[in-house]
Order: structure tokens, then sequence, then C-alpha cells
């Protein structure tokens, strides 16, 4: 191939991948923007704190106490970010951050990426409910293992801040705007143009080759292996976006996108909001791996259940 030749192939890969990119962002923003107000207005009125008083009976049968209630829904309700703060501020036992933090791990920021996750076809409900199931479980099954005297040393901050008035809260909110609005646009414009340039000149079926065995044996074709690594490097905000443009464009069948969108429900981000839990001193196999076999385990058990039973097989024709 001459250097002409790839000038052409990477010029073409780049305008081709700007319309899809910018519609992309948009369709997440959209999304993305309003949730962020109405969950700081849930929590300047309470809302999530008083639900969390409510479920705080349930959190002892996972061995944790009541107020662990109130860091978990704040990731479910709002993000990492939130839910380490809440963390810093309860002063709880290293076992029981542990336990939190994967927990937290496969149910953050809940709303706006079940939504996301439903826009790429798979029911928002199916999707909300495995999350919480699969973060109840996972904490189960720690809460089993780890020995009852299991310490180590954390090393949390403080990060939420106090609002005193809605002025406060309004203008909080849209200075966290650019940031996030930022974000979007680099990693998701940057997506488009990769994933154009790798399709352009071949190039990623030897990206995904490595990883295309531990896909298949987590239950999900071999097809969304570039996907599956996007979600789980990079967020399922970004990954969702890169999937749905491929379903838009008819890449991938209902089967491949429900199975791969059951998995990532409960392993994305592994690389991001992972590694900020490791540096407060959470060990990474405690991390990684319970997402990574509560996740396998959900995608077969859902496989069997849609063979064994008419009624949940995909359609024929879907796609």
């Amino acid at each position: 191939m001459t250097i002409k030749e790839v000038r052409v192939r990477l010029t073409v890969a780049v305008k081709s991948a700007i319309r899809p990119a910018f519609q992309n962002i948009l369709w997440l923003l959209k999304l993305m923007l309003p949730i962020t107000l109405g969950i700081s207005i849930a929590q300047y009125l309470g809302i999530i704190a008083w639900i969390s008083e409510l479920l705080s009976p349930a959190m002892s049968m996972i061995g944790l106490d009541g107020s662990a209630c109130l860091v978990f829904l704040s990731a479910v309700f709002a993000n990492i970010y939130t839910a380490l703060g809440v963390m810093a501020s309860l002063h709880l036992d290293f076992r029981s951050v542990t336990i939190l933090a994967s927990m937290c791990l496969i149910a953050h920021n809940m709303i706006i990426e079940t939504l996301i996750q439903k826009k790429t076809g798979s029911s928002a409900l199916y999707m909300a409910i495995l999350r919480i199931v699969a973060a109840v479980f996972t904490a189960f099954c720690l809460n089993m293992i780890l020995p009852k005297d299991y310490t180590g040393t954390l090393h949390l901050v403080p990060m939420s801040e106090h609002i005193n008035s809605w002025l406060e809260l309004f203008v909080s909110w849209f200075y966290s705007l650019g940031p996030l609005i930022a974000k979007v646009v680099c990693i998701v414009g940057a997506l488009q143009i990769l994933q154009n340039i790798l399709k352009a000149f071949h190039l990623i079926d030897l990206l995904t080759f490595p990883l295309r065995p531990v896909v298949i044996a987590m239950g999900m074709q071999p097809r969304v292996t570039f996907l599956w690594i996007i979600a789980n490097t990079l967020g399922l905000g970004y990954g969702g976006a890169v999937l749905y443009d491929e379903i838009q464009k008819g890449e991938l069948n209902r089967a491949e996108v429900d199975g791969l969108n059951t998995s990532i429900a409960i392993t994305h981000s592994l690389l991001e909001d992972t590694t900020l839990f490791a540096v407060i001193g959470i060990g990474l196999p405690w991390l990684i791996i319970p997402r990574m076999v509560v996740s396998t385990l959900a995608l077969w058990t859902e496989r069997l259940i849609r063979s064994r039973l008419p009624v949940f097989a995909y359609h024929k024709n879907a796609g």
C-alpha cells in the first residue's frame, strides 16, 4: 500500500466518522444533562438519603450496616466520585468498603447507563434489575468469602461538596457541564474515528483476536469483542454510543447486542472506575474477578433460559 493510498483511507475514515460521532454525542448529552440535574436536585432535597434509610435494614443481610446503603444509592443515582465522598464521611471499615466497592462498580450511574442500553435495544427494566441483583449477589458472596477480620489501609478523602441553597445547586451543576461535555465530545469523537480507521485498515481482528477466547468463554459472540473492550476500558456510556452506531449500520443482531449488554452491564469500566477504588487501597482481584465471574454466570444463565423456554427466545429475524 502506497503512502497516497494510506492518506486517502485515513481521510475517508475521519470524514465518515464526523456525522455519526456528532449524532452519538448529541443523544448522549440529551440523556446526561437533564438526568444529572435531576439527580442533583434529588440529593439536595434528601430524597436519596430517605430511600437509603428505608432500605438500610436489608444491608445487614450482606454484612453491612445501614449507613452503607447511602453509599450504594449514591453510586446508583449518581457516580463513583459521589459514592467515594459519602464513603469517606461515614468512616466505614476496610471489609465494608471492599464489599461496597464491588456493588458500586456494578450499579453506579444506573439511570443514564440504563437509558443508553435501552437506546441500543435492550430492555431498560431487565438491565436495571440485572445490575441490582448482580450487585447484591456479589456483595452476598463477598460477605461469605471475606474473613470477618479482613483489614487493610484506606486512603479516603471526602470529595462531596455541601450545597446550601438552590442557587449553589444550579451553579455547581452548570460548572460541571464543561468537563462533562468535553469528555463526551473527546472520547466519543476519538472512538468513532479510531473504529473507522481500524476498519479501513482491517486491524480490528488483529486487535481483538487475543481476547476473543475470553469473550466466547463468557458467553458472548466473537463479533462483539471490540465493543466489549471499549465498554470495559472507557465505560458503558461511551461503549454504548459506539454500539448504537453499529446497530444503526446493521452490523450486529439482537442476540449479539443483548448478550453484550448483559455482560457489560456488570463488568463495564474495568479500567477507569476500578482504578478509583484501587487508589484508595482495595485490592484489584476483589474489584475485577467477582464481576467477571458474576457476569459470566448471568450470561450463561440467560442463554440457558432462552434455549429451554421458547417464549424468551430471540426472534429469528431480529437484527
